[in-house]
């Protein structure tokens, strides 16, 4: 008996103690509440920027941690730079962007 009780108050101490294994990325979700990872919030905005006509042969590298999306490259414009900010702020999921993109003519 003293077995089974000990054994009761110890699970419900790490029941209380350990949280859900996304507890670290609770802000990290879509409109609906669904979660979205790190990886599938850096696919879709790569998928919103190839879909511009103007930016499908420009070449950039997007990484995003916990929303936060950064993206670096080169382009011909000033206007190709806006467009890639104002395209990735909105993606759902993207909370900010940092835009390290380099205008080089």
């Amino acid at each position: 008996m003293k077995f089974l009780a000990m054994t009761t108050v110890v699970l419900a101490a790490l029941a209380v103690s350990v949280p859900p294994a996304t507890a670290d990325n609770q802000e990290n979700r879509n409109k609906d509440g669904s979660f979205i990872s790190d990886a599938a919030l850096t696919t879709k905005v790569k998928a919103a920027l190839a879909e511009d006509a103007g930016l499908k042969t420009v070449v950039l590298d997007v990484d995003s941690d916990e929303g936060a999306v950064r993206i670096s490259g080169d382009v011909k414009s000033k206007r190709e730079k806006e467009a890639i900010s104002r395209i990735a702020r909105n993606v759902e999921g993207v909370k900010s962007v940092n835009n390290d993109v380099k205008v080089r003519p």
